[in-house]
């Protein structure tokens, strides 16, 4: 299997790391600790949207990385994820309110349109952007669809974290 998880930087960094999965700190680490644990069950390609070195992927050196345009990071993003979408079995959104709007909310036909029907979602933002969506669309489509209608900085919880692995570890032991 293989994932594909879409998240924000934090303001908070630690300058001991240079990858940016291990860069990012604060509110971040919920999205390092699930792609850890993700890491188990399938190849994790992590993408980082942040405001001044775009969209990294997990193990981009960050200062090694150009300053580059917040607003081209979300088109980019957008283009990253309808590209993989076909090919993934397991889909991570895990922004805040305004993001998702501008990357999921805006596109969502061609998402939907574009997912792997035998995929496992989670979708984590605020509850008034996950509610522009027509989430009944994809959850027809696709395997499974978790939510997490984000409250304060955590873009996830441990109980929808945890709900979602289970998820993924029995889909895991089915024969393929």
């Amino acid at each position: 299997m293989n994932a594909f998880i879409l998240a924000e930087s934090s303001g908070t960094t630690s300058s001991d790391h240079l990858e940016a999965l291990d860069h990012y700190r604060g509110n971040f680490l919920p999205v390092k600790t699930l792609t850890d644990r993700l890491t188990q069950h399938a190849d994790t390609d992590t993408y980082i949207i942040t405001d001044t070195h775009g969209l990294l992927h997990g193990t981009d050196i960050v200062e090694n990385t150009p300053e580059k345009d917040h607003d081209q990071a979300l088109t980019v993003a957008t283009n990253t994820l309808i590209n993989h979408l076909s090919d993934t079995d397991i889909v991570v959104i895990l922004t805040t309110s305004d993001t998702f709007r501008t990357v999921i909310a805006d596109n969502w036909s061609d998402i939907v349109n574009a997912a792997n029907p035998d995929s496992i979602w989670c979708l984590g933002s605020g509850k008034a952007a996950l509610n522009e969506c027509d989430l009944d669309t994809l959850h027809d489509k696709v395997r499974t669809l978790h939510t997490y209608q984000r409250v304060g900085v955590s873009p996830i919880d441990n109980d929808t974290q945890d709900a979602f692995l289970e998820t993924i570890e029995a889909a895991s032991q089915q024969p393929p």
